[in-house]
């Protein structure tokens, strides 16, 4: 009982999001505040009792998704007792989007029956370029919705009074990384003239015409990517 204890204890205070599932039910019986705190209402607060077909997903199809693949790792945990990690962007209930790293792991018994799996998670959505970022969104929305959320995830919007094109945002995006006119049109594949007519345009679509400051703004802000 002692050992228990520990080990939930352990897992409360862990940063990681943790959660603790019994493995021939799928139920959940532990969840930890990082969890509530990095996904909001997708997790309700007591989780204990509900399997993962149980969460709050405002996007359905995406939220069936993410059971079925749930599933098939907890499956392969329990069948193969084997420690399964993947990497996978999950889409929260207010759109946003955060990249994870899962871990799940068995719990074996004294007759090394599996009687549960733990599962963490680590985000790792500020280690993502903001090119990154963008292609993770476009997994998700059109690419005009992937470009507004983006710029909105890494506090740029305000930045803007209009929203730039596709080929625009791309060379937004290069600028972000504080790539020069010359490196940008060659990993573009585009011509120098080209890329300074996209950031002539882009300097009529940000505030006050000052792309430089803006680029600050998002370097200073401790935006989702990395710069």
């Amino acid at each position: 009982m002692h050992s228990h204890r520990e080990f939930i204890n352990l897992m409360e205070n862990l940063p990681q999001t943790v959660t603790f599932k019994t493995a021939d039910t799928g139920r959940y019986i532990f969840s930890n505040t990082a969890l509530q705190e990095k996904f909001g209402d997708l997790f309700p607060r007591d989780l204990a009792g509900l399997t993962v077909r149980d969460l709050n997903f405002a996007y359905p199809a995406w939220g069936g998704d993410y059971c079925r693949q749930t599933e098939a790792f907890d499956f392969r945990v329990r069948e193969d007792k084997v420690t399964v990690t993947d990497k996978r962007a999950m889409r929260l209930n207010n759109g946003a989007i955060v990249y994870e790293e899962m871990t799940k792991f068995p719990v074996l018994g004294i007759g090394n029956d599996v009687l549960g799996i733990v599962t963490y998670g680590q985000d790792l959505t500020q280690t993502l370029s903001c090119a990154e970022l963008y292609r993770q969104y476009q997994c998700f929305y059109n690419k005009q919705e992937a470009i507004r959320r983006v710029l909105t995830h890494i506090d740029a919007d305000a930045s803007f009074t209009s929203q730039p094109t596709e080929a625009q945002f791309e060379v937004f995006l290069e600028r972000v990384q504080g790539r020069t006119s010359k490196e940008i049109a060659q990993r573009l594949e585009l011509s120098h003239r080209t890329v300074e007519s996209h950031l002539a345009a882009l300097r009529d679509k940000v505030a006050g015409g000052d792309l430089r400051r803006a680029l600050s703004l998002i370097k200073q802000g401790g935006a989702s990517c990395e710069i």
